[in-house]
C-alpha cells in the first residue's frame, strides 16, 4: 500500500510556528466535523518529538487550527521537555492538547526517562512540556511503579 505523506502547515498553535509532518497508509478528512483521520503505520514528527500509532485523529477549530490529537492502538513516543529531560515509551492511547503542550498517556503506560534511566509504569500519565512535569496515576487499584538503579560504588580518596 502506498504511503501518503502530508505536511500540515496550519499547525501554528505553539508559541512559535512549528512544522508537523504526518505519514500514514491512508488519510481521510471530514470538513463538517473538522476532523482528519490517519490510519496504518502512523508516524508523526513535531520538532524533536516523535509519535507512532495505529490510528491518529486530529480535531480542528473553526480556524483550522488543531485543538486535539488522539493516537490509538500500539502507541510509542519520544518526547523532549524544555528542561532537557527526554522520555520514550509506549501506551495504548495518547491525547495531545497543543495549547497546553500537554500529553495524556492512557492504558498500560511505560515511560523511560532516558536522562536518569528511571522506568515508570501506570495507567494514566500526564506530561506537561511547558513546565517539565510528569504525573503518573494508577487506575482501578493498579499501582504506580517506578524502577531505578542506585549506585552503591564508594569512591576512595
Amino acid at each position: 500500500m502506498k504511503t501518503i505523506i502530508i505536511i500540515l502547515s496550519l499547525f501554528l498553535t505553539f508559541v512559535y510556528a512549528e512544522e508537523v509532518k504526518i505519514t500514514a497508509n491512508s488519510f481521510e478528512i471530514d470538513e463538517k466535523k473538522r476532523i482528519s483521520i490517519f490510519k496504518g503505520n502512523v508516524h508523526i514528527l513535531k520538532g524533536n518529538d516523535e509519535l507512532n500509532a495505529s490510528v491518529l485523529s486530529v480535531i480542528f477549530d473553526k480556524k483550522n487550527k488543531p485543538i486535539k490529537y488522539r493516537a490509538r492502538g500500539k502507541v510509542s513516543f519520544l518526547l523532549f521537555m524544555k528542561n532537557k529531560t527526554i522520555y520514550s515509551g509506549s501506551s495504548r492511547e495518547l491525547i495531545y492538547i497543543p495549547v497546553k503542550q500537554q500529553y495524556k498517556l492512557l492504558k498500560n503506560v511505560i515511560i523511560h526517562e532516558i536522562t536518569s534511566s528511571k522506568i515508570l509504569r501506570g495507567e494514566k500519565v500526564i506530561v506537561n512540556q511547558i513546565n517539565g512535569t510528569l504525573k503518573v496515576l494508577g487506575v482501578n487499584k493498579k499501582p504506580v511503579q517506578m524502577t531505578f538503579i542506585i549506585n552503591t560504588n564508594k569512591k576512595e580518596k
